[in-house]
Order: C-alpha cells, then sequence, then structure tokens
C-alpha cells in the first residue's frame, strides 16, 4: 500500500496470509494520516524475510509502516490480530511491526491491537521512531 496525495475512503483486507516473502509480509509506506483509512484483520506472516536482509530495520519484518517523503504526516493504518511467525531454525524476521517516519513527525492514528509472535523475531515485537503515538494494544 503505497499513499499518494490526501485520498478518502477506505482500504480493508481480511484474513491474509503471505508466506516466506521476500522481506516484509505488508509494507506500507508514504500514506498520510488525512488520506483513507487502511485495516488489515487477522493477517498471518509466516517466515518474512527470505532473502535474510539486514539493510535496514524496515526491510525483513512482518510488518513496516513508514514515510520518506517530507510532505507526508504517517498514519491512519489498522493492523488487527496479526499472527507473526517464524519457524526457521535460525530468524530472519527482524521486528514483528517496524513503524517509523524518517522526518521524526509524529504518528497519527495507527493501531496494532492484539498481534501474537510464534516463535521468534531477531530484535523486537515493535520496533518505533515515535513511542509516544505507536503502541501495541
Amino acid at each position: 500500500v503505497m499513499g499518494a496525495g490526501i485520498t478518502p475512503g477506505s482500504l480493508v483486507i481480511d484474513n491474509p496470509v503471505w508466506k516466506n516473502n521476500k522481506l516484509n509480509g505488508l509494507l506500507v509506506t508514504n500514506h498520510d494520516y488525512r488520506s483513507y483509512s487502511v485495516t488489515v484483520n487477522n493477517p498471518s506472516v509466516i517466515n518474512a524475510n527470505s532473502t535474510g536482509s539486514t539493510t535496514n530495520l524496515a526491510t525483513g519484518s512482518a510488518f513496516s509502516i513508514y514515510n520518506y517523503t517530507s510532505g507526508v504526516q504517517l498514519g491512519n493504518v489498522g493492523i488487527y490480530n496479526a499472527a507473526i511467525t517464524d519457524t526457521r531454525s535460525t530468524p530472519r524476521t527482524v521486528n514483528g511491526f517496524y513503524v517509523a517516519d524518517n522526518y521524526k513527525l509524529a504518528i497519527r492514528k495507527v493501531s496494532l491491537v492484539a498481534p501474537v509472535i510464534n516463535g521468534k523475531v531477531v530484535r523486537a515485537m515493535l520496533n518505533t521512531t515515535d513511542t509516544t503515538n505507536v503502541k501495541i494494544q
């Protein structure tokens, strides 16, 4: 999902399964909090980062939500009841969630509700640049 300006509406994704993806299960970039809502219900990410990328924290996380455009204030994304699984003997999933604004702006309306990790991730369940506004509920 890639934002493109301020567009009204909503995008709802129900019960997706992302397995053995090269990098992320779900990547949301440059999505402004004033634009349409993105809701992902009951997603499952299994063995993200099959390439073993260590380029940065965003690549290789099960879910990456980040901004690299100065005119965007990141947000309006909800991920509910995510299952993050890494079955490999040496885990490659870097983080459960990576949520960052490269311009250090406040992140608005990002909901990460009731995720579960099965197995291990390399770093953390949540890695974010905005610990005030981005939390797991």
